[in-house]
């Protein structure tokens, strides 16, 4: 069960990566919105200073490369809108495992974001960088090695790995193989920040030559970020990292040190229509996706007439593949209302599916089960960069999903 879950989470956000700014493209025209692409040249020339500049609107040190991609992310706040841009200045791979550094860029004007990169829901994790590669061509997403434990992080050379299964728990994902992600900023008299925020997250090294990229829980998508080899990323003195261990100051030598834990999802799947449905299989694994506004008209919990055709066709696709199994219902909700209320509508609409399809499967031995989880698990973002809804995506994120664990 819980396999499929990361498993039809991950698809959802390779699907939306193709509509993310390709890294390395061509620069905006003057005035065009910041909506992502490589920034022009930072570096400075042989008449300037090594400096924190103003660059775009957001505080940056003009030492750094430039950045193969970036994003501008944006959260509401109390007393207005805080936003930062992430830039994602280096994947180098050395064939073995990959490291990738990124900066995250406070405003000129207005209030910073906090934490836009942390493990969503977690106050202990919020901290660390919570980061995904999807490699389209291999089908695989790659999620940050670990340690294991209270074992070091900054040991010499990485350990022997071993591959683990899906992790719920945020202690774990906060056991990266990374520095922090974001930290408050030393000012000058000015207020002006004197270094640059760095972080970095070691991964195993992708196959493919580009891969997409995926911070926060949702916070930023990258498209197509290209994957270097043998170009490491060398810091100055305006890039500070924070690090997890004590007495940390520099950068890991091997990319991956003190790995102890690995995960990679295998992406790969086949994809068929079913009656205003869609079926995601893979090995053993099930998961059926219906659009609640397939079966629910606006805010309401109560079936329409189109229900009854959608639900008999997914209890008949659940009957020979899940038989004898359990099937979990869950229901989702997009952003709009309060989330309280958001979480009772989920659960009242898996509800009242599991009242209509518990007779269908009966006989198929199916014991099912339901579960709310409100707007706390969109499949795509709700809202684009700049803070405005996007209405295909929300009704995207309306959804009935049945998951039956894999087989055995």
């Amino acid at each position: 069960m819980k396999n499929m879950k990361v498993l039809c989470a991950t698809l959802a956000a390779v699907l939306v990566f193709s509509s993310c700014t390709r890294g390395g493209g061509e620069s905006p025209a003057a005035g065009a919105p910041d909506d992502g692409g490589a920034a022009a040249s930072s570096r400075p020339t042989q008449q300037e200073t090594p400096a924190i500049v103003d660059a775009e609107g957001y505080w940056r040190a003009n030492t750094l490369p430039d950045p193969v991609a970036e994003q501008v992310v944006r959260q509401p706040a109390a007393g207005g809108e805080t936003s930062a841009k992430v830039q994602i200045l280096s994947l180098d791979s050395d064939g073995q495992n990959a490291r990738l550094v990124a900066a995250v860029l406070p405003p000129v004007d207005g209030a910073p974001i906090s934490s836009p990169l942390g493990v969503a829901g977690s106050k202990g994790a919020s901290q660390r960088p919570w980061v995904r590669l999807v490699d389209g061509g291999a089908q695989k997403l790659y999620e940050p090695l670990q340690a294991n434990g209270a074992e070091s992080r900054s040991s010499a050379d990485p350990g022997d790995v071993q591959d683990i299964g899906e992790v719920d728990d945020d202690a774990r994902k906060a056991a990266c193989i990374c520095s922090y992600g974001v930290n408050a900023a030393d000012k000058d008299a000015t207020g002006a920040p004197i270094r640059t925020n760095l972080f970095y997250v070691d991964f195993p090294a992708p196959a493919g030559a580009s891969v997409d990229v995926l911070l926060g829980g949702g916070d930023a998508f990258f498209s197509q970020v290209p994957v270097s080899s043998g170009q490491r990323f060398e810091a100055d003195e305006l890039g500070r990292f924070s690090f997890i261990n004590s007495g940390g100051d520099a950068l890991p030598e091997r990319y991956g040190a003190g790995a102890k834990l690995r995960r990679i999802v295998d992406l790969d799947e086949s994809v068929s229509s079913v009656t205003d449905s869609t079926v995601q299989e893979k090995k053993g694994t099930t998961n059926l996706s219906v659009g609640a506004d397939v079966l629910f008209a606006l805010d309401s919990d109560k079936l329409d007439a189109k229900a009854t055709k959608v639900l008999g066709s997914i209890a008949k696709k659940l009957a020979t593949a899940a038989k004898g199994q359990t099937v979990t219902i869950e229901g989702h909700t997009d952003d709009q209302g309060a989330k309280d209320y958001n979480q009772g509508l989920s659960e009242r609409r898996a509800l009242a599916v599991e009242k209509v399809l518990r007779p269908l499967v009966e006989d198929a031995g199916i014991t099912l089960r339901t579960k709310g989880y409100g707007q706390t698990r969109p499949r795509v973002p709700n809202k684009d960069t700049k803070g405005k809804p996007i209405e295909v995506n929300r009704a995207k994120n309306r959804r009935l999903n049945c998951r039956r664990p894999r087989a055995g």
